[in-house]
């Protein structure tokens, strides 16, 4: 497997690249210093290092850190690794692992903050098995060394491929709240659900027969996250790039400018460049550049600046590390990568 192989970029002569600019090709590039803003004073465009953590990998989907500061990351097509702090790759979770009949492709992944003793990920997954298409979530429970002691399926949903219903395929995000909630994006709902699978009370079901949704309406969620000041869900979808904040009933959309492929959204609590704590980073496919945005507590993005573009490749995942911003690439040449941006 390409992943249990992957080259760890440690040494230090390649511990950081600076960039800024479009880059020539094989090359290092950097920050782009024509950051749109929305309004009068924004924080400096950040100066921007880059360290690759990997290569080599076939398809990241989803990337966390566990309490430990160790970097996890998703293959769509191989499943979960862990990255040790020998910078060896153990992989946690494979095809064996969960009972499907079919073709599967893994989704999304997230690491309950809650669990200590056992650690616990929740992993979304989709099984196509001939016209029909089922959307799982797995639990799985690790030891302290990481051995795998348990598992069990939370969810089920299936959905036939039909121009009048949107499969669950479309986009896929799974992510905790800060009260404990998890929350899936599937298609043209968001679900919320207690770390059993239990739907939660006050969730929004158009019928009896659907307790876990909590609104309908989305389109293709590809990430999920939480406003800092208020806790309202935020919601990144593509097809058009929008960031949807659902407070109340009825989602409120603010759009994004072009069409440039969201794939992902992670909330900066402690980012290494001044200004922009609390601020969202969003990663682009088509666009090949990370932006920094501020959103205010309509969800209208306030301020906004873009952190790298043009570097040869799309974005497909993002997460705040102990140590800086990382990210996964996709679609880049000789094999997928994940990087480390740091600045001041």
């Amino acid at each position: 497997m390409p992943n249990m192989q992957a080259a760890i970029n440690a040494r230090e002569g390649k511990a950081g690249q600076s960039i800024s600019g479009t880059p020539p090709s094989n090359t290092s590039a950097t920050a782009s210093g024509n950051g749109r803003t929305l309004d009068t004073f924004p924080p400096p465009t950040p100066f921007v290092m880059r360290k690759t953590v990997l290569e080599r990998l076939s398809a990241p989907v989803d990337i966390g850190f566990t309490t430990e500061g160790l970097l996890y990351y998703l293959e769509r097509d191989d499943g979960l690794f862990l990255l040790k702090r020998d910078q060896s790759a153990k992989r946690l979770i494979a095809r064996s692992d969960i009972d499907a009949v079919g073709r599967l492709r893994w989704v999304a992944a997230v690491l309950d903050p809650a669990s200590t003793l056992k650690r616990t990920f929740y992993v979304l997954a989709r099984i196509r098995n001939g016209h029909r298409e089922e959307a799982v979530i797995e639990r799985f429970e690790f030891d302290a060394n990481w051995q795998n002691v348990g598992a069990r399926r939370v969810l089920s949903i299936n959905a036939p491929f039909s121009e009048e219903h949107i499969a669950p395929a479309a986009g896929g995000a799974l992510r905790f709240s800060p009260t404990g909630h998890l929350y899936v994006g599937l298609g043209a709902e968001v679900l919320r659900m207690d770390r059993d699978g239990n739907p939660i009370p006050g969730n929004r079901p158009p019928t009896a027969r659907e307790p876990h949704v909590f609104v309908r309406g989305t389109r293709a969620p590809v990430a999920i996250g939480f406003h800092p000041n208020t806790e309202a869900l935020l919601v990144a979808q593509g097809n058009p790039d929008e960031i949807l904040r659902i407070e109340g009933r009825a989602p409120h959309a603010q759009a994004l400018p072009d069409a440039r492929g969201l794939r992902s959204m992670v909330h900066l609590k402690h980012p290494p460049w001044h200004g922009w704590q609390n601020a969202f980073a969003l990663g682009f496919d088509r666009g090949e550049q990370i932006d920094l945005v501020r959103i205010d507590i309509n969800g209208k993005v306030t301020r906004s600046v873009t952190l790298l573009r043009k570097l040869g490749t799309g974005f497909a995942a993002l997460a705040e590390g102990p140590d800086g911003l990382y990210v996964a690439t996709s679609g880049h040449p000789g094999g997928e990568q994940i990087w480390r941006l740091t600045g001041n």
